[in-house]
């Protein structure tokens, strides 16, 4: 395939996370079971391309093909071709990271405030 800068690094301590995102082009998520993982909002915040298989609600926080990839729990292979399609497709990996980056907005405290207040009549 000769791809070259291909790091799978597993698990990360707190401290070194930042330092990995800001190496990484591309966020690979691949759990059987997330409500919300925060890694994918780390990642949309670092303009990283979003690949996570489609659990919980990972649905709700990536639209596969708008701002992110999403395959099915334990599809090795179906995984694997995304990673080629991004490979193969960087402009539109590029703005597919452009839309989550955006998004991410969404889920600061601010917005989540506000959404919160109006479900419960309270005006901010």
């Amino acid at each position: 395939m000769g791809l070259k800068n291909v790091t799978f690094t597993g698990r990360v301590d707190n401290s070194e996370i930042y330092r990995c995102l800001d190496q990484a082009d591309i966020m690979l998520s691949a759990p059987t079971v997330d409500n919300m993982p925060v890694s994918i909002l780390e990642a949309m915040n670092a303009g990283l391309l979003i690949i996570s298989s489609r659990v919980g609600g990972v649905p709700y926080m990536v639209q596969s093909g708008s701002n992110g990839l999403l395959f099915e729990s334990n599809d090795s292979e179906q995984l694997a071709e995304l990673m080629l399609w991004a490979i193969e497709n960087q402009s539109l990996a590029k703005e597919m990271i452009t839309k989550a980056h955006q998004e991410v907005g969404r889920y600061r405290w601010e917005g989540i405030k506000k959404q919160l207040y109006m479900s419960y009549g309270i005006f901010a």
